[in-house]
């Protein structure tokens, strides 16, 4: 920030004032340069590391991960900061973040915390992470957290955005819900209290989720919003069910791809209706992957009518349904 004294009469030219032009640095914005730990001050553009802890306004900055670069937390006890944000890494690079647990948490002002990476290479976070409000994680390339899950408090709510995607090793918090605007959530298995998880596309975008665990049932309803492509992929080598109602809004292509060996089981996909009676949703299906997707129930929730109305189109594998719920399936 450069803030400019009182009293500038405007002069010809790109920028001329009369007084004084007083700049300071952003104390509170730091920069990482290379591989190495933390607390090594020569790591950093200003030469100076930050302080053990951290604060809730702080914003790292890892620009210019090389491959095979490592970043190292080795600040005893949780440091605490607003925003993570790496970037700079190539198609191909891998570069991880490492070392003692990172508490994201809000600003000072309010301002909520996020975590990007903004390359199209591979980053890694086995740092463990802890979050103290509503997360979002903003990927663009391969981020993975391996070392433990984002740790949210009741209530809140995890946002993925970005084209690229996030995988996490698991979501188990009992949190409000999972979002995902934009890119690919992969995971394991979704969590069991039951979270929903709400794909809600762009137009031209898609938000996906991936599951990787074979042999479970998943409780969580699943919600399928927006004008873009909502994607359900699985990777696991056996079946999934889902138990809870796949609920459909606005005017999505849903995408169920459907790994060869993989069996999908949902229970039904409802279209939604608003509190008028009017139906807001005309939802179609794509079939994909030389796996096998089932929609098994006939029937209703209590507030919303049965089965998608939108065309049913198969391109690869096996589709199982019922003939009265589905609409009308192309050739």
């Amino acid at each position: 920030r450069c803030p400019v004294t009182r009293g500038w009469p405007r002069q010809s030219g790109l920028f001329s004032v009369s007084g004084s032009l007083v700049c300071f640095a952003a104390t509170n914005v730091l920069a990482f340069s290379g591989s190495g730990s933390w607390s090594d001050a020569s790591r950093w553009l200003d030469g100076a590391a930050p302080a053990a802890g951290g604060n809730s306004n702080l914003v790292l900055r890892f620009p210019s991960l090389a491959d095979g670069a490592a970043a190292t937390n080795d600040f005893s006890g949780t440091f605490l900061a607003r925003r993570v944000w790496m970037g700079g890494l190539a198609a191909g690079a891998s570069a991880t973040l490492a070392g003692n647990a990172i508490a994201f948490t809000n600003s000072a002002s309010g301002t909520a915390p996020k975590l990007s990476f903004t390359a199209p290479g591979a980053a890694t976070v086995t740092a463990p992470l802890v979050a103290r409000s509503a997360l979002t994680v903003d990927s663009h390339g391969s981020l993975t957290v391996t070392n433990a899950v984002p740790g949210l408090p009741t209530g809140s709510i995890l946002y993925k955005s970005g084209p690229g995607s996030l995988t996490l090793p698991t979501l188990t918090n009992n949190i409000a819900s999972v979002n995902v605007y934009q890119g690919n959530l992969v995971t394991p298995s979704l969590a069991t209290n039951p979270t929903p998880v709400n794909l809600i596309s762009q137009a031209g975008k898609s938000a996906e989720l991936t599951l990787t665990k074979s042999g479970q049932s998943v409780s969580a309803a699943l919600y399928l919003m927006g004008s873009g492509t909502c994607a359900v992929h699985t990777a696991c080598g056996g079946t999934i069910t889902l138990s809870n109602w796949t609920y459909g809004y606005g005017d999505t292509v849903n995408l169920f791809d459907v790994a060869a060996g993989d069996a999908l089981s949902l229970r039904q996909i409802l279209i939604f209706y608003g509190s008028s009676g009017a139906r807001i949703s005309s939802n179609s299906l794509v079939k994909a992957g030389a796996g096998t997707l089932e929609i098994r129930s006939q029937g209703s929730d209590s507030g919303n009518n049965r089965a998608y109305l939108g065309t049913t189109t198969l391109r690869n594998g096996t589709l199982t349904l019922s003939e009265d719920d589905c609409g009308p399936l192309a050739t």
